[in-house]
């Protein structure tokens, strides 16, 4: 990032998003008023993402650094706290007090937090995947707990927030 230009690579989630917005308006998909806003929601988001990333990277500590870049490449899988120290050489109470730190976050929390980003994206714009097929592709084994921990981070259950306009109006 250098100045007020953004220099976004080519396997970056916000292009991947824009062309997710590209395609949709390219074959009329984006048929209302809460579709476009949807879509609009996402790419300030994932740029938002992008930007923020970018910027923590430059001032993290390379250990709490490598364990959010390893927990935001690999949250779709089965990971834990023992794996990502593991991945990284330190030790558990290392990583979490650091991590705490300069991020303001448990490791769990963050990798809890970056899954449900990704399953709230998921709900909202692939409206073809059941709730336990989000389940999985955000990494968790079992769609009833996927969707307890869902309705006890945002307040609502899967279904309600895929359902209903007004959480995202």
């Amino acid at each position: 990032i250098k100045g007020n230009v953004i220099h976004i690579e080519e396997d970056s989630k916000f292009l991947k998003q824009m062309w997710k917005v590209y395609e949709a308006a390219l074959f009329d998909e984006i048929d209302s008023v809460y579709k476009c806003s949807n879509y609009a929601y996402g790419l300030i988001m994932e740029l938002l993402d992008y930007y923020n990333h970018n910027q923590r990277k430059l001032s993290l500590n390379p250990k709490v650094s490598k364990s959010k870049e390893y927990i935001d490449n690999n949250y779709d899988k089965l990971i834990g706290l023992e794996e990502i120290c593991e991945k990284v050489g330190v030790s558990k109470y290392y990583l979490c007090r650091e991590f705490l730190k300069e991020v303001g976050l448990t490791p769990g929390n963050y990798l809890l937090k970056v899954r449900m980003q990704a399953a709230a994206k998921l709900l909202l714009f692939a409206k073809d995947m059941t709730v336990e097929e989000i389940s999985q592709n955000v990494g968790f084994s079992c769609g009833n707990y996927f969707s307890k921990v869902f309705k006890k981070s945002l307040g609502v259950s899967p279904t309600e927030f895929r359902t209903n306009d007004n959480l995202y109006d």
